[in-house]
């Protein structure tokens, strides 16, 4: 176990080293913090990748047993593993961006039918673990996590159909946070897209 976490204190304080210019914040400067970096993303991964280190993208925010794309679940997941974040961006039918993946809510909520209700509905239901028990959280907006990220984790961004690009800059540039997401694409369209609508986001192809 001793062994174990000098290990994972080193891996820290290598990733904080790369997120900052000068001194290493005292908060990353233990295993478990998040990997968040305070100068741009492309640098980061620079850094990262000249010091042969790598971060895990946590799939849906999750380790795969808590429920997807809950903020409890996204914390409990970057206090163990560092802070790639993976989580899916849909909006609701009067234009709250919020984390979730499918078109419908029956999977990972308790809600029925199309995933894209209002969010005064959204709001008041729970989301299921993977066996499909409820739990204490709700569906998080993208707002919310944005606000938790900063200085934390890195979010990574799947636009699900529902999410209109304008719509998705509109609420980074509200909160500042254009500089500390990665925007997943999927095509060479999609990736010139971001591009032009967000163009300080960092892309993944």
């Amino acid at each position: 176990m001793a062994d174990k976490r000098a290990v994972l204190i080193a891996w820290a304080l290598t990733v904080a080293a790369c997120g900052v210019e000068g001194e290493v914040p005292p908060r990353m400067a233990s295993a478990g913090e998040g990997a968040a970096p305070t100068s741009g993303l492309p640098a980061f991964f620079d850094c990262l990748d000249r010091e042969g280190v790598t971060l895990v993208s946590a799939h849906r925010g999750t380790d795969g047993q808590m429920p997807e794309n809950g903020l409890a679940s996204i914390e409990a997941v970057v206090a163990r593993t560092g802070g790639l974040v993976e989580v899916d961006v849909a909006t609701s039918a009067d234009g709250v961006l919020f984390l979730h993946h499918d078109d419908a809510l029956d999977r990972t909520t308790t809600g029925q039918g199309p995933a894209d209700a209002s969010w005064s509905v959204l709001k008041g239901l729970s989301l299921r673990d993977e066996d499909g028990r409820v739990t204490a959280q709700g569906p998080t907006t993208l707002r919310e996590l944005l606000v938790w990220s900063e200085g934390r984790a890195i979010p990574q961004l799947d636009v699900k159909p529902t999410t209109d690009y304008d719509d998705l800059a509109a609420v980074l540039r509200e909160a500042g946070a254009e500089q500390r997401v990665i925007a997943i694409a999927y095509s060479e369209g999609q990736a010139r897209l971001i591009a032009r609508k967000m163009p300080g986001v960092m892309i993944s192809a």
